[in-house]
């Protein structure tokens, strides 16, 4: 059994002791009920407040564990999933009973949804090691030959085609996060802020001269040979247009690259 099992087996026990005592009444419990499964954040965090005061425990009654992460409890018809999950992390990050599990990853599904609204910056360090982690998983596109495109679409996708990939590679399973984005460069120029939101406001200079650090910090070697030049940096169109003309892609190099 993991260390998850077992934290999970002793919240599910303390959770079922409680309710066979009726630690807290059912007419309370209908109530707390009542109050997270609400459309209202606040009535949903008022709800795991009162909770979390007189049994803590009673917060299995809203989850489930596959064997690895918590998840929100299926048997529920929850009317905001997302919402109900926000004020269950902040409620567990601070939950004495929860702490444990809360450190083990347990909820690290839930958290990375959660912290698509947080900013990088108010996050402690495990939370921005998990982003960063999460953020940063690659998949594996194997050679191969595919059809692409459409003769019944738009005639931007026309006409159908045989694609042929010579090499394997590796891709980001998502658009380069925040998080990501920040722990390489240092600071994050997006307008939506949020950890694991997709970075923005940035242009093709930022977004090659990112490709670059975060090949140095990994070891590798760049693949854009350009002038020196840093995210965020104000710069002409003119002569942003003549740094991109005159960057060398070197495809033979092991570093990070944007996809084409």
């Amino acid at each position: 059994m993991t260390q998850r099992q077992e934290l999970w087996e002793q919240l599910s026990e303390q959770y079922n002791h409680s309710l066979k005592n009726a630690v807290i009444s059912q007419d309370f419990i209908d109530k707390i009920d009542g109050m997270v499964l609400m459309d209202d954040l606040e009535q949903v965090n008022n709800g795991l407040t009162l909770m979390c005061s007189l049994a803590s425990e009673y917060m299995c009654r809203y989850l489930e564990f596959d064997g690895t992460f918590i998840h929100l409890d299926s048997s529920h018809d929850w009317p905001n999933s997302l919402m109900v999950e926000k004020a269950i992390i902040f409620s567990v990050r601070t939950e004495m009973k929860w702490a444990a599990m809360y450190k083990s990853s347990a909820f690290e599904v839930i958290a990375f949804r959660v912290f698509g609204y947080v900013d990088f910056g108010t996050l402690n360090q495990d939370e921005r090691d998990m982003c960063i982690r999460l953020g940063s998983q690659m998949s594996l596109v194997s050679k191969g030959d595919f059809m692409m495109g459409t003769d019944d679409g738009s005639e931007s996708e026309s006409p159908s085609h045989l694609v042929s990939i010579n090499t394997d590679y590796l891709i980001a399973q998502y658009p380069v996060t925040q998080a990501v984005w920040e722990s390489v460069i240092g600071s994050n120029p997006s307008h939506s802020i949020g950890a694991n939101r997709p970075v923005e406001n940035v242009n093709v200079l930022d977004c090659m001269a990112f490709c670059n650090a975060l090949s140095e910090q990994e070891g590798l070697n760049k693949v854009y040979l350009m002038e020196e030049y840093q995210p965020g940096q104000d710069i002409k169109d003119t002569d942003a247009e003549r740094l991109v003309s005159q960057t060398i892609v070197d495809h033979n190099s092991n570093g990070y690259r944007l996809p084409t």
